[in-house]
C-alpha cells in the first residue's frame, strides 16, 4: 500500500482530520498538483485555522501565477498566524509573500 492509499485508508475512520488531510494534500504535491490544490482547499474552508494550510496553498497558487489569491492567502495566514502567537509560521509565511513580491512586484 502506498502512502496516500494508506493516508485514504485512515481518513475513512476520520475524514475531518485536519493532519491527516494535510498529509494527503503533500503527498499528491509530488505529482497531482491540482488535486494537491483541492484538498487544501477545502482543507482551508472547513478549518480555516489550520495555519499549516495557508502556506502551502498560496504557494501552489503563486506558482501557478495566481498572484492576487497567494497574496491574499499568505496575509490571512500571517494575521492568523499572529493570533495564534506561532512566530516560526509567521516568520515563513512573510518570508515567502516577500520572495514573491520582490520577484513579481505583486
Amino acid at each position: 500500500m502506498n502512502r496516500i492509499e494508506q493516508i485514504l485508508e485512515w481518513l475513512k475512520e476520520n475524514p475531518q482530520d485536519e493532519f491527516l488531510n494535510y498529509a494527503l494534500g503533500i503527498e499528491y504535491l509530488r505529482n497531482d498538483r491540482p488535486k494537491a490544490l483541492q484538498i487544501f482547499e477545502k482543507l482551508l474552508a472547513q478549518t480555516p485555522d489550520y495555519l499549516p494550510s495557508y502556506y502551502q496553498t498560496a504557494q501552489i497558487l503563486a506558482e501557478d501565477g495566481q498572484w492576487q489569491k497567494a497574496k491574499q492567502l499568505y496575509k490571512a495566514g500571517i494575521e492568523l498566524s499572529q493570533k495564534q502567537q506561532d512566530h516560526k509560521t509567521h516568520q515563513e509565511l512573510r518570508k515567502a509573500l516577500q520572495y514573491w513580491i520582490d520577484e513579481y512586484e505583486l
